[in-house]
């Protein structure tokens, strides 16, 4: 997050899950206390010199968060990315905390079985190879 303030109390949150499996893509809303715990998770992470995260192909490829301002998260392939009014920036996130905490938000069945355990099993350093 930007060094702005982001209000948690208005508006509307969004997030979603990025899969190739036939259908559409998976969104859902997200309470603004669950937001600002992600958003807390963004703020401890390191910068990252790698661009924005592209995520893999076939399969689960990432996941978003959208505040009611517009500001977006995209996080794959151990990167989290923020796209704010002002500016955009790119952090790490090798232990996937912050795609692990806004997946916790789907409503239960919404998301394909074993997404997240698929998840569990990455790490950053199977991405480590992938130019972004």
């Amino acid at each position: 997050m930007s060094d702005r303030e982001q209000d948690f109390g208005q508006g509307i949150w969004h997030a979603g899950a990025r899969l190739y499996v036939g259908r559409v893509d998976p969104s859902w809303r997200v309470s603004a206390a669950d937001a600002r715990a992600i958003v807390a998770i963004w703020t401890t992470l390191p910068a990252s010199e790698r661009v924005h995260p592209r995520g893999r192909q076939l399969g689960y490829r990432g996941c978003w968060l959208r505040g009611p301002d517009g500001t977006s998260w995209a996080a794959a392939d151990g990167l989290v990315a923020e796209r704010a009014a002002e500016s955009d920036s790119v952090r790490r996130d090798d232990e996937r905390a912050f795609e692990r905490a806004l997946l916790a938000t789907a409503p239960p069945g919404i998301l394909p079985g074993g997404a997240i355990d698929a998840l569990a099993k990455r790490s950053a350093t199977d991405d480590e190879g992938n130019a972004c």
